[in-house]
């Protein structure tokens, strides 16, 4: 079976296993997305999704507004659907538990559901 869409998501992991994410690391993070998502778009001509971040303890409102602005920006400008997931990391439900970032099946199913809304 071949995928119809791809999902990229990629950065929290790294992101929050730095002590302080500074405003270099941000810049950084956004060079390197608009890069990976260039090669894939040259390479792949299936439907991307890409998911935004969200914030936690270690990724600032601030951060987090500034990289999905700038990934929102490059998927239109690469003819990508960006998906916008920052509400999400509001409900605890979505979370295995209340020191992870990562998220547990509701919080995956959720996303899930914004990305059929944009289908």
């Amino acid at each position: 079976a071949k995928a119809k869409i791809i999902t990229i998501a990629i950065g929290m992991v790294k992101l929050n296993n730095k002590n302080k994410i500074k405003s270099k690391d941000v810049d950084n993070y956004i060079s390197n997305m608009e890069s990976i998502l260039k090669q894939i778009k040259i390479y792949n001509k299936k439907e991307i999704y890409v998911i935004g971040l969200y914030s936690t303890k270690k990724i600032s409102i601030d951060n987090t507004r500034k990289i999905n602005a700038s990934l929102e920006e490059i998927c239109q400008k690469l003819q990508m659907k960006f998906i916008n997931i920052e509400s999400l990391s509001q409900k605890k439900e979505y979370f295995f538990n209340d020191t992870s970032f990562y998220m547990n099946y509701k919080g995956h199913q959720k996303i899930k559901d914004l990305m059929l809304q944009n289908i």
